[in-house]
Order: structure tokens, then C-alpha cells, then sequence
């Protein structure tokens, strides 16, 4: 746990790891419900480092879990965001798959 910070309004713990590729990445998790708001990813390019920010948003119940219903990423001055239209678990996949011989 690196701090506490503000994302979008709201108070998230901000955790910072350091991965084994030298890449830093910090997860934000909102302090109230627990659930993942923001990862940054920091990478070494050539012209020096550059951010990736993803944003998850609007989180939505299915099955007993929740998902995010938009996940926003930026890199420098590209911007995409993916809305999620649908959620399956665990569909179409028989029980019997799941069985020990």
C-alpha cells in the first residue's frame, strides 16, 4: 500500500509494484467497496517513459460478481474505451467437464 488518492471523486488505495521486467504498475482500489478503479502501467520506451492508464468503470452485478461495464485506456495522446455489451459465466460449458476420474 503506496497512499490514498482521489480518483474520479472517489477515495481508492493505491498500491505500486515493481514487476520483474523493471515495468512499475499502480492499482487503485476504491476504498469503500474494494473494487479496482485504475491501473497505471509505467514502461521503459526510447524516447523515455511512457504511462498507460486504464480506467474501469461503471461496475455492473452478474451472477453474484461484478464487472466493469466500460474500461477506458489511454497512452499518451490515444484514447480508446470498450463498453462491454454482455457477461457470461460459465456459458455452455457442460458439468461434466468439471468432473475428477
Amino acid at each position: 500500500l503506496s497512499g490514498v488518492e482521489n480518483i474520479d471523486g472517489k477515495k481508492a488505495y493505491r498500491m505500486t509494484w515493481i514487476l520483474p521486467n523493471g515495468e512499475k504498475l499502480q492499482e487503485y482500489f476504491d476504498v469503500e467497496s474494494g473494487l479496482k478503479l485504475r491501473e497505471v502501467k509505467t514502461v521503459q520506451a526510447p524516447s523515455g517513459e511512457i504511462s498507460q492508464t486504464t480506467d474501469y468503470l461503471g461496475y455492473q452485478e452478474v451472477n453474484g460478481l461484478k464487472f466493469p461495464a466500460k474500461i477506458r485506456q489511454s497512452m499518451g495522446p490515444q484514447s480508446m474505451e470498450f463498453t462491454v455489451t454482455e457477461v457470461k459465466i460459465n456459458s455452455g460449458v457442460p458439468d461434466d467437464l468439471f468432473k475428477i476420474e
